[in-house]
This record gives structure tokens, C-alpha cells and sequence, in this order.
């Protein structure tokens, strides 16, 4: 299991951006911790959580709220993983982001940049990790849409 690689899907935002959710926030955080622990040890090079920033700028925030909601839910699920009694250098690495991009090239390619940058100054300051969070490798990319229909997708035309 240690070759496998991916991620895991998020908890909190379809709450935050729909208000809808599979399980009540309290247990869904208590699935990311358990998640975390679970990965640390035997699967090592999976991605615990794909903390997303695109439902809530579909459902209509800005940019600069998309970082700040999905940065706000990054330290929700550190913070209660800290809770559970884990180590923060044994799993952060491991945290993935997405957002979503629009067509104002500028603007997002800031967006993208600052979201790094302050994810790293959370983690070394706020979090207190011992592990440097490097910004330009940490899963801060944007996310297109998986379904490979030119009625649907357009960018997955062939």
C-alpha cells in the first residue's frame, strides 16, 4: 500500500458552500482525523484530504474569500487532527487544496500565490509545524471538471 497514490474527498466544504452533507459536521471531522491517522502509517503517499476553495466560489464568494473559507477549513481539520492526538509533522504534509479558476488570469494567478504563501505562514507560525511547508509543492492547484463530455466540459473535447 505504500505505492498507492490519490486522495480523499472533502468533508466540511459541501456543508459551508450547499448546506449539505452525508454525516453531521462533528462526525465528518471525526472521519478526516481518523483518515489522517490511518494514512500516516499505511499510506503514506496518499493525500489525506483535498481541502476545496471551488464550491464556495461557485456558489458565489470572491476570490479573496474563496482562500480565506478554504484556508479557515485546512486549519479546522489540523486543528481537530491536533485534537485526536496526532503529530502535525506526521500527517500536513500530506493536506492537498483546490480552487477554482476563472478567467481573470491576473487575479488568479495572485490568488494561487498568496494561498501558498499564507498556508505556509499558518502552518510555521499559527500551527507551530516543525516541517517547512514548501509553498511551491504544496498541492495548491486548481481543479477542472472530471467528466469527459464536450456538452458538459468543454475542455475535455477531443
Amino acid at each position: 500500500m505504500n505505492s498507492f497514490k490519490d486522495d480523499t474527498e472533502r468533508y466540511s466544504e459541501e456543508y459551508a458552500a450547499r448546506g449539505t452533507y452525508i454525516y453531521p459536521p462533528p462526525e465528518s471531522m471525526r472521519i478526516v482525523t481518523d483518515i489522517f491517522a490511518f494514512c500516516k502509517d499505511r499510506v503514506p503517499r496518499w493525500n489525506t484530504i483535498s481541502i476545496s476553495g471551488y464550491h464556495m466560489r461557485e456558489a458565489g464568494c470572491t476570490a479573496v474569500q474563496e482562500v480565506a473559507f478554504t484556508l479557515a477549513d485546512g486549519i479546522a481539520y489540523v486543528e481537530a487532527a491536533i485534537r485526536a492526538g496526532l503529530d502535525v509533522d506526521s500527517f500536513a504534509s500530506r493536506l492537498a487544496f483546490f480552487f477554482c479558476c476563472h478567467n481573470t488570469f491576473i487575479e488568479e494567478v495572485a490568488k494561487f500565490r498568496a494561498a501558498r504563501r499564507l498556508w505556509a505562514k499558518i502552518m510555521k507560525r499559527t500551527i507551530q509545524s516543525k516541517k517547512r511547508m514548501n509553498p511551491a509543492c504544496s498541492g495548491f492547484t486548481p481543479r477542472r471538471p472530471a467528466v469527459r463530455s464536450p456538452l458538459s466540459n468543454p475542455t475535455t473535447m477531443w
